[in-house]
């Protein structure tokens, strides 16, 4: 991966420059549903949840987002 240089002194680590506003949406929304989907696993016993009580869980794709929230 090729850093380049920014105008003010800097470097980037992307070719973009990653929006704080959807990162921000993202986390808040995907937060909100592993907790409805937790609820619902939990609550009714419903087996069909658990894939997605895991995956939210692991909460990679969060990770991956408050780094760009962090980096920008």
């Amino acid at each position: 991966m090729e850093l380049t240089a920014r105008q003010d002194g800097g470097y980037k680590l992307y070719h973009y420059d990653p929006s704080i506003a959807a990162a921000t949406i993202f986390v808040v929304l995907f937060s909100i549903t592993t907790i409805y989907h937790t609820w619902q696993a939990i609550s009714l016993r419903c087996g069909i949840a658990t894939p997605l009580v895991v995956g939210g869980l692991s909460k990679l794709p969060v990770l991956i987002h408050l780094h760009k929230i962090a980096i920008h």
